[in-house]
């Protein structure tokens, strides 16, 4: 039994291309992606629709509360027991965290003590950017090579853990739990149309989403104690200045629109750099393009 793995950056289709192919092996469609599993943000995080959800057995899709902070340990922790069933499955999503966790299986880091977080921030403040990272070059020169010097949350987490654990990040992500899917037993598929075609695509939907009642989606979540991880849901913050009086809806829509150009830009480099797909879809994918698809995957 094959699973499939539909991956690429926000906007593409990838729901759209997951509904035939998973009615065509009688699966179901899992969600792999961080904000998708919220509840509360169907529009902002575009999850699928009610009519798509109705097309094909779906999961993992708006079930963690705002107030809960996602992560790659907390979902692969769900989608274990899905695997167990051995239900065909296709699992869509842009985070390629989650992915390549679920490929490659998750480094097992240990719990960091919440004081040598509390004072290395401390120290992050008091030294600045430039400092901390030279601190980090001296404490653990394995890893400072591989991480972004300019970046000061993950230098954060690198010195958090070395101080920690005793060991280099480096080392702890090169010892990885064993993978959910092993090699040979899925396919990666990534759409990937050219980046005009793909911001176009973007400025479109973002439009679409606030027609579709996206301010009020937020407004309801106002009063909620958004967790970290939910917050990072391109336009919520947005939303929440222009609903606060801050920004007006041009500026508003402006600034979700160039910021979710900027994380597909992200998504692009990341799948061409870290995944080896078994087939690419070069283009958008639309409805009108699910039985070219299924062909072209030899089903």
């Amino acid at each position: 039994m094959t699973t499939y793995i539909i991956c690429g950056p926000t906007g593409v289709g990838k729901s759209k291309a997951a509904i035939p192919l998973a009615q065509k092996i009688q699966g179901r469609i899992i969600n792999a992606d961080s904000m998708q599993i919220y509840e509360g943000l169907p529009i902002l995080s575009a999850q699928p629709t009610k009519e798509e959800t109705e097309s094909a057995p779906h999961a993992l899709y708006g079930i963690l509360p705002v107030t809960e902070a996602a992560s790659v340990a907390k979902w692969l922790d769900m989608v274990e027991p899905l695997l167990k069933d051995e239900k065909p499955s296709v699992f869509v999503g842009g985070t390629g965290l989650y992915i390549k966790a679920l490929i490659e299986g998750l480094s097992p880091i240990p719990k960091i003590p919440l004081e040598v977080r509390n004072n290395l921030e401390a120290c992050l403040v008091k030294v600045g950017p430039a400092s901390f990272f030279e601190i980090l070059k001296n404490e653990d020169p394995l890893i400072a090579g591989h991480i972004d010097a300019q970046n000061p949350r993950r230098v954060l987490r690198a010195l958090e853990v070395i101080r920690g654990t005793g060991t280099s990040l480096h080392t702890w992500q090169n010892t990885k739990d064993k993978a959910l899917l092993q090699k040979g037993s899925y396919k990666i598929i990534l759409i990937q149309p050219n980046r005009e075609t793909l911001y176009d695509a973007i400025n479109k939907r973002v439009l679409r989403m606030i027609d579709k009642g996206a301010l009020d989606e937020v407004r309801r979540l106002k009063t909620h104690n958004i967790s970290l991880t939910a917050e990072k849901t391109i336009g919520l913050k947005e939303i929440l200045s222009h609903l606060d009086g801050e920004i007006d809806a041009s500026q508003m829509i402006k600034t979700i629109q160039q910021r979710t150009r900027n994380y597909a830009k992200r998504q692009i480099t990341w799948f061409q750099n870290q995944l080896e797909p078994d087939f690419t879809w070069n283009g958008l994918f639309s409805a009108a393009d699910q039985v070219r698809f299924l062909s072209e995957m030899g089903l």
